[in-house]
């Protein structure tokens, strides 16, 4: 089910708008539903009952819970009723509900928040057709709508979970940051709290109500946060499963599935609608129905508890019981005061009890809740309510609708008829749309899971999650029609904050920053196909390649372009896969994917975007610029060939390259843009859209270098990456050495020529081993050292972030695995002299152009003629000795990596299946730094262009 088609219900701000507009919160309750004129009655001939349902009737979820009470309803009154299934939201919805009214059903229950519009439509042309709308916010004369207080489940599920917990962390797999989950969320913790003090509620924001992928992760995310119950909101069972594979507890929520967990449930708030639809077709078949808004509870008998497991003690279950009771007979509320919030101050006095407005409109949570409140896809209650219903969050106009809306409630009295709305529906959609429309791109290139800043010298520190975050704030509001983009490599070779964490660190902070579409390169298969799954299960944007073939069915959620409505313009994102991105990863990380020529598939997808109504066209690409032109300044290398090589985009985003270049040409006709990796610089670019000429008039970009003292960081990034942070301190935080300098690294230098951080590589796995020879690649170092790590301890000396002033400057632990980010293990072997040369030539092949392929080495040395034909550019090799090493069949003993050793950057003369596979190279360059305690970055000439050579 689609995140459109399953976003629904609680929306609860617009449901108490919809309550006080008609002053009804004293009147929520089933008594008094009957109208002061009679109501509008029933139709002539049998009674007939329908039902729409967004997901299949057998779920196990929402839908399955609203089918229960159909059936229940047929049981007690034995009336004629039908349902249509899996409706989505939008025509297809109007479609079913219209027939039904056509039919002659006397009333229509539609249970999704998106079926909202249709109803209305639908009601306005048969008045005398009853419709009831589950937890939406418009009422007509012939129009109801419904809900149920699912907190006081939620209350007593949570007195159950702090019972049964032993780490005193709870898990809470929470769909939406709407007030319905808020308030749901914090009754479980009060609940908890109200028998264990300690108890912790984590929660997971999911930003779906169902997505069993994204579910289990974020299950298995809680679990490794230590959380030995699992509660969800969300509607499939897989936290459950999950619970029930770990070996901790589970809640469950809809209705009672035990047989996903039969070891692990404990107990699951669940719907019991059959109860209300009853009161409510008694009402229209007596004439006596109205359209009040409900708001039940256990009192009523709507909501209930399912069957607390056998293995919860007694004492558990006589608790949970009585609570109930008192729910039940008035005599206790969930939120009856005093209530603190999580930074301590109190919301509800001691004595004191919450009103219903104030439930229904939940923006805080509760002492014993870890976090915020996440902005997520939304910023206020209203828009994450538009996310929930639509899956996209409200452009300009639907925030004007809602504008005009309270507008015109405060003039007249009322809410707007269902004919005012399509009036100014129509006078919307009548708006001049001659005007030029400036579009605003905001673009990084290969982030690289870069969630900290990076100290870069004579600059300061740079980028990071939270800078960024803040900095695309401030150009939203200047420039509001904006899309965020990506080329990819947004995860892998990070640094330790995300890798450790299976990088999702860095996908919730892309969520939080609000990024629109990522595009895919090699790093973001470091892990595998079923890792790049996972994680686009938790990303709330779009992967995106055209040239991607095969991934159909490996990954789901890939397409090859998005058209995005930017100001009434449709704007076609397409994504371009780098050809060469396989040989740029473990050996079989792209399993049978193909990637297929860029320039061919890129204008097959701008054509098929085109028929899907696009109007403007930018592909972003893992395609980088080789170098530039010393006399035109003109680049050439993939980006360059790629841009000639089309017809018809606006924009191109390059992808990162080798070369340092951050600029923007115009070739082609398109605007070619090309920034730093890892954040060092982001694009933002304007186009401007003529929709009288039918195309982009003007375009500009400029090249943003996002200094962290220039803004305040997001403060709820910072607040998401916090638990993580403390996580990795105790093991990170962990000095090691000193280094006398630091030890640069700049993505350019070493690959083209030996570097100081590749010779202590190098002679680390050398001193390890006892090999007489050692060969890294180049692209598996990824950051100076000190890195961007950053330790707590402020008294360390070390580069920017507020540190003491070196040097010499301290490591830690953490600069290790952010340097080798890529968890490589040491692997030892013999080699023959021939297959020496036939290595290094692969080495200096991509010369005079930088590659991840160049070697750093010990034990040896070897000179070059980067004129020479490739496979003849080897002049000599030498042992660390003087002796000489001929291209034969004399063997030695060497250390690599086991990404080399499999073939990896193009080195198959090692993809002989030899090897013993040791440590990870993080250990061995760890425990070598801890045996010297200080160290000095140098270079010896171990590496010479053979026109200096002295070998």
């Amino acid at each position: 089910m689609s995140l459109e088609s399953s976003a629904r219900r609680a929306v609860d701000w617009k449901m108490l708008l919809a309550l006080l507009l008609l002053g009804a919160i004293a009147t929520l309750l089933p008594a008094g539903r009957a109208s002061s004129d009679g109501g509008t009655g029933a139709s002539p001939g049998p009674f007939k009952v329908a039902f729409v349902y967004v997901g299949p009737a057998d779920d196990m979820g929402w839908s399955h819970s609203h089918d229960q009470g159909r059936l229940f309803l047929d049981k007690e009154l034995g009336i004629e009723t039908a349902y249509s299934e899996t409706v989505a939201e939008g025509p297809q919805a109007t479609q079913a509900i219209r027939s039904y009214a056509e039919k002659g059903y006397n009333i229509i229950f539609a249970t999704s928040f998106g079926y909202m519009d249709s109803v209305m439509e639908v009601a306005s042309q048969y008045p005398n057709v009853i419709f009831e709308h589950a937890t939406g916010y418009k009422t007509a004369g012939n129009v109801g709508v419904y809900d149920g207080r699912g907190y006081q489940g939620w209350y007593l599920a949570g007195i159950v979970a702090g019972s049964m917990t032993a780490t005193d962390v709870l898990g809470y797999v929470a769909p939406f940051p709407i007030p319905e989950v808020v308030r749901n969320l914090n009754a479980f913790t009060l609940g908890a709290r109200s028998v264990n003090p300690e108890a912790r509620v984590e929660p997971v924001w999911i930003f779906t109500w169902v997505d069993p992928a994204r579910e289990r992760e974020a299950a298995e995310s809680l679990v490794s946060l230590g959380a030995d119950v699992i509660a969800r909101e969300s509607d499939s069972t897989e936290p459950d499963r999950v619970a029930q594979e770990r070996g901790v507890y589970a809640i469950g929520y809809n209705s009672y599935q035990p047989e996903a967990a039969p070891d692990a449930l404990l107990t699951a708030p669940v719907w019991n609608w059959g109860s209300f639809y009853k009161r409510a077709v008694q009402d229209v078949m007596n004439g006596t129905w109205s359209n009040t808004p409900a708001w039940w509870g256990l009192t009523e008998g709507i909501l209930d508890m399912a069957p607390i497991a056998a293995f919860v003690p007694d004492k558990v279950k006589t608790l949970v019981e009585k609570k109930k009771l008192d729910i039940i007979d008035g005599g206790f509320d969930v939120f009856v005061g005093p209530i603190r919030d999580n930074s301590g101050a109190e919301r509800v006095p001691a004595g004191a009890t919450m009103a219903d407005q104030d439930k229904l409109s939940f923006d805080w949570l509760v002492e014993g809740v870890a976090g915020k409140i996440p902005a997520g896809p939304a910023t206020d209650p209203w828009e994450a309510a538009f996310q929930a219903a639509h899956g996209r969050a409200p452009r300009d106009q639907d925030r004007a609708d809602r504008a005009w809306s309270l507008d015109f409630f405060a003039k007249n009295g009322r809410p707007p008829s269902d004919a005012e709305w399509l009036a100014r529906f129509k006078a919307a959609n009548a708006r001049p749309t001659e005007s030029p429309v400036e579009i605003q791109v905001l673009s990084v290139a290969g982030w690289l899971g870069q969630v900290e800043p990076l100290a870069v010298p004579d600059v300061g520190d740079v980028g990071g999650a939270a800078v960024l975050s803040a900095y695309w704030k401030t150009d939203r509001a200047a420039s509001p029609h904006t899309l965020v983009l990506s080329s990819g490599n947004s995860v892998g070779a990070s640094i330790p904050l995300s890798s450790l964490f299976e990088e999702e660190p860095a996908i919730q902070a892309l969520n939080l920053i609000g990024l629109d579409a990522d595009g895919l390169g090699s790093h973001d298969f470091d892990r595998g196909l079923a890792a790049l799954e996972r994680l686009s299960g938790l990303a709330r944007f779009p992967h995106l390649s055209a040239n991607l073939d095969g991934s159909e069915g490996v990954l789901s959620r890939v397409k090859p372009f998005e058209v995005f409505d930017v100001a009434g313009v449709k704007v076609a994102v397409i994504g371009i896969t780098n050809p060469a991105d396989p040989d740029l990863v473990l050996p079989g990380q792209f399993g049978a994917l193909k990637i297929t020529a860029p320039a061919d598939t890129a204008t097959a997808a701008k054509e098929a975007a085109r028929r899907a109504g696009a109007q403007l066209f930018i592909a972003i690409t893992r395609l980088g610029t080789a170098r530039l032109d010393p006399g035109t300044g003109e680049p050439s290398g993939p980006l360059a060939d790629f841009a000639r090589s089309v017809e018809g985009f606006d924009l191109i985003l390059g992808g990162d390259s080798d070369w340092p270049a951050q600029l923007g040409w115009t070739i082609n006709g398109a605007l070619v843009v090309q920034s730093l990796p890892r954040g060092r610089s982001y694009a933002r670019t304007k186009l401007v859209y003529d929709p009288a000429a039918g195309r982009v008039t003007g375009r500009s970009t400029e090249l943003v270098t996002p200094l962290a003292s220039g803004v305040q960081p997001d403060p709820e990034v910072e607040a998401m990456l916090a638990p993580f942070r403390e996580r990795l301190a105790s093991e990170l935080d962990r000095p090691i050495g000193q280094a006398s300098e630091v030890y640069p690294l700049d993505s350019i230098a070493e690959r083209l020529g030996e570097a100081a951080i590749g010779n202590l590589l190098a002679d680390a796995l050398r001193w390890r081993y006892g090999t007489q020879l050692a060969i890294a690649n180049s692209g598996g170092l990824r950051v100076p050292l000190p890195s961007s790590y950053r330790p707590a301890g402020q008294a360390l000396r070390r580069p920017g972030g507020g540190y003491a002033v070196g040097p010499p400057h301290d490591l830690v632990v953490g600069d290790i695995y952010a340097l080798l980010p890529f968890g490589n293990l040491a692997v030892t072997r013999s080699v023959t002299g021939e297959q020496l040369y036939a290595a290094l030539e692969n080495g200096v092949s991509r010369l005079p152009e930088p590659s991840g392929r160049f070697p750093q080495i010990s034990g040896f040395r070897f000179a070059y003629e980067p004129a020479a034909l490739l496979g003849a550019r080897i002049v000599s090799v030498t042992l660390d000795d003087g002796a000489p090493v001929a291209a034969d069949s004399t063997t030695y003993t060497l250390v690599t990596n086991d990404f080399m050793n499999a073939g990896g950057d193009g080195y198959t003369s090692l993809a002989d299946g030899q090897g013993a596979v040791r440590e990870r190279l993080t250990t061995v360059l760890v425990e070598y730094i801890k045996a010297l305690g200080a160290i000095a970055p140098r270079t010896e000439g171990r590496i010479q262009a053979a026109i200096d050579s002295k070998l």
